[in-house]
């Protein structure tokens, strides 16, 4: 892992895992891989321990961003760049989940920009919820149990359908309650 400053012919767009998926609407790691490559047009970094994604665009569209909650990177920051040839997850490392072609070959910044924006409107949607059984990010996940805090709500746990069945958690809707 190399670090790198984003001032040079480059910055990166930090994406939350959760606006990456909700906005391609996957949650299998190879489905997230090829829509990526698809829309974006160019290299993604995915770091898992920190639920991130980065889209190497040009340095020049730091400047135009105006994407509410995801940052453009500025010329302050230095970014974790894998190793070319890690192009599959290993363990928490960083990777590039979509690789780069070549020196100069970045990410459209407008393709990014529309990813970021579909994300985080269908995340706040509730288009996908994270399970608290499995901690991953899916579609079909539903209210399991309520915790209180003193008199008031405190919070809501969600289980995916995978989990829903395997610990045999009803969703409170079906329950009555």
């Amino acid at each position: 892992m190399a670090a790198l400053p984003c001032n040079g012919p480059f910055t990166a767009v930090r994406l939350a895992e959760s606006v990456v998926r909700a906005a391609v609407d996957r949650d299998d790691p190879a489905a997230v891989r090829a829509r990526l490559a698809e829309t974006l047009y160019g290299p993604v970094i995915h770091d898992p321990q920190h639920r991130r994604y980065y889209a190497l665009v040009s340095a020049g569209a730091a400047k135009g961003w105006r994407v509410p909650g995801v940052e453009c990177l500025g010329s302050e920051y230095y970014l974790g760049v894998p190793n070319p040839a890690a192009i599959r997850p290993s363990g928490m490392n960083g990777y590039w989940v979509v690789p780069m072609d070549g020196p100069g070959h970045l990410c459209d910044p407008v393709a990014v920009e529309e990813l970021a924006r579909r994300g985080r409107e269908r995340a706040a949607a509730g288009a996908m919820r994270l399970c608290f059984r499995c901690q991953e990010w899916a579609h079909g996940t539903e209210l399991v149990q309520i915790i209180e805090q003193g008199s008031t709500f405190g919070a809501g746990l969600y289980a995916c359908p995978s989990c829903r069945a395997a610990h045999r958690l009803t969703p409170l809707t079906e329950s009555g309650a």
